[in-house]
């Protein structure tokens, strides 16, 4: 573990090696986040805009690779998110407790194992850790605010729809809206959460709203399908 930080949103974002060098990418040992949670139990999810602080091309040149290393081990990151953020500006937690599993082949046998961390953080006065106005240069993640604020919304969305929990859907797209990070998935997504729960007059606004964000009609089928679904199940009640 290299740093961790926490915005004051509540974000926590981790650096660290695993033992891969610029000439060597080692992330097929299966690393993977048992437990992530902090001194107060916040519930976290991962953020799939994860700010990654390094690069491979290998399939052009492994020696173009880019990106930030400490020593000759390359840094990685993960960023963690609140599933429900704490109020604006709250004290930041003080430590986070991580426990990282793994697995690695060695002469054909598989073997795993477990390392426990329990981390000081600092908080930071910015949405992003203060190493991201280098990131646009050093990968293909990362750097630019408007982007993670949508990717981080996305990943609540996800957390919600895997578990079904369809007020919990509607709670996080209500928040995409609020903060104006949405695009057809947020409508989409929150059509099916009111779907399943029975509303279908707002089944009928989220898909309006989906019609619009589907600029490049790329959706247009689907909302269509979803539209006279909809529409037939109000026409039997």
């Amino acid at each position: 573990m290299r740093d961790v930080q926490v915005n004051p949103d509540g974000d926590v974002f981790v650096l660290y090696t695993d033992g891969s060098t610029r000439e060597e990418d080692r992330s097929d040992r299966s690393i993977f986040y048992d437990r992530f949670t902090d001194d107060r139990g916040t519930v976290y999810v991962g953020a799939t805009g994860a700010v990654d602080p390094f690069m491979y091309l290998y399939l052009q040149n492994p020696r173009n690779s880019r990106g930030m290393t400490g020593g000759r081990e390359i840094l990685k990151g993960i960023c963690m998110i609140p599933l429900v953020p704490p109020p604006y500006g709250s004290p930041a937690p003080r430590v986070i407790d991580l426990t990282i599993g793994f697995s690695e082949q060695q002469n054909k046998k598989w073997f795993t194992g477990r390392a426990e961390f329990t981390l000081p953080i600092r908080q930071t006065k910015t949405l992003l850790p203060d190493y991201s106005a280098d990131l646009p240069a050093l990968s293909f993640y990362g750097g630019g605010a408007e982007a993670y604020r949508r990717e981080r919304e996305t990943s609540r969305r996800d957390s919600y729809l895997s578990s079904q929990d369809w007020s919990g859907m509607i709670w996080a797209t209500d928040r995409a809206i609020r903060a104006g990070v949405t695009d057809v998935n947020t409508y989409l997504a929150r059509a099916r959460a009111f779907h399943e729960l029975g509303q279908p007059q707002e089944v009928r606004k989220a898909l309006a709203a989906a019609r619009i964000a589907d600029e490049l009609g790329y959706h247009s089928d689907e909302i269509a399908e979803q539209e006279a679904e909809n529409e037939s199940g109000i026409a039997r009640n």
